[in-house]
C-alpha cells in the first residue's frame, strides 16, 4: 500500500525506531521512499500493510513510554496518519 508522510516524520521514524521489531519496515520506508509528485516537503512510499501496522505498534508504544513528551506526542501523531491511511 501506498503511504505519504511528510519528509520530517519520515526522519522521525527512522530515529526513533532504529533497531525495534520494526526495523524492517524502517529499512524499506528508507529504501523505497519518493518525493510526492505535489508537494516537496512529503514522501511517498510503499509498504505492505503488515509493515505498516508494525510501525504503528512501534509508534503507539513510544507515545506510551517515552519519557519526552514532545517525542510522545510526534509518535502519536504520526501513528493516527498512518492509521487513517489503512
Amino acid at each position: 500500500m501506498k503511504i505519504e508522510l511528510s519528509v520530517y516524520d519520515k526522519e522521525f521514524i527512522i530515529k526513533i525506531l532504529q533497531n525495534t521489531s520494526a526495523q524492517r519496515a524502517v529499512d524499506h520506508l528508507q529504501s523505497s521512499s519518493t518525493m510526492h509528485a505535489e508537494n516537496e516537503d512529503y514522501v511517498e512510499c510503499e509498504l505492505a500493510i503488515n509493515e505498516v501496522e508494525d510501525l504503528v505498534g512501534e509508534l503507539s508504544y513510544e507515545t506510551n513510554h517515552n519519557r519526552k513528551k514532545s517525542i510522545a506526542q510526534q509518535a502519536c501523531d504520526i501513528a493516527d496518519s498512518l492509521e487513517n491511511q489503512l
